[in-house]
Parts: C-alpha cells; sequence; structure tokens
C-alpha cells in the first residue's frame, strides 16, 4: 500500500494538463510542472487545490474497493480561480444558478 498520495483538482485555466494526462503518453508527467507533498506525492503547480492523504481503511464491497483516507494537509490558489470540469465528454463551466434561464415547463409536480 503507499504511504500517501495527492489529490490535485485543476483550475480551469488547465485544461492542456488534464489533455496530457488524458493521452496514451509514455511518460504523462513530462513538463508538467510539480512540488513535493506528503509521502513525496506530486502537487501539480497552479492547480486550484491540494489534497494531501493518507491511506486510513480499506474496504470490500462486491466488484469494489473502496479507500478510506485522512487528509493531512490542503491547500487552495489565494486567487480566485474557476474548476476544470470534464462532464459527458466536454470540458464545462459552471452557472450561477441565479443567472440561469428557466427551463420550460418546471419541474413541479402538481
Amino acid at each position: 500500500m503507499l504511504d500517501g498520495f495527492a489529490v490535485n483538482i485543476l483550475a480551469r485555466d488547465q485544461e492542456q494538463i488534464s489533455n496530457q494526462f488524458a493521452r496514451a503518453l509514455s511518460d504523462k508527467w513530462d513538463q508538467v510542472k510539480t512540488s513535493v507533498g506528503h509521502a513525496e506525492a506530486p502537487l501539480i503547480s497552479g492547480a486550484m487545490a491540494h489534497f494531501e492523504c493518507a491511506p486510513y481503511a480499506i474496504y470490500e464491497g462486491g466488484d469494489h474497493v473502496f479507500f478510506v483516507v485522512r487528509v493531512v494537509r490542503h491547500a487552495t490558489r489565494s486567487e480566485t480561480a474557476a474548476p476544470l470540469i470534464f462532464f459527458r465528454g466536454r470540458y464545462r463551466d459552471l452557472v450561477d444558478e441565479t443567472q440561469r434561464e428557466p427551463t420550460w415547463p418546471l419541474p413541479i409536480h402538481y
């Protein structure tokens, strides 16, 4: 088992890094600027947030394995950044619900 790992939350302006990791390359980390985190886990420079984790427990559930971790450190970008979101085959942006036009008919059950 690993001593630890990091979860890097990419910012909207880091789409090229996401695409690099999505490709079948020999070295996905090539040219990605990082620093070293807990248990020597790579922290991607400029990421919106980092969660540095240590293993806590492992549970088997049918054909799945669940890893429970303990967050030992976390950090966020100092300036406001939008998250990079990939959903249903493409990158998307968050929309403030107060600015979204309602869809008709409204999904209300009468």
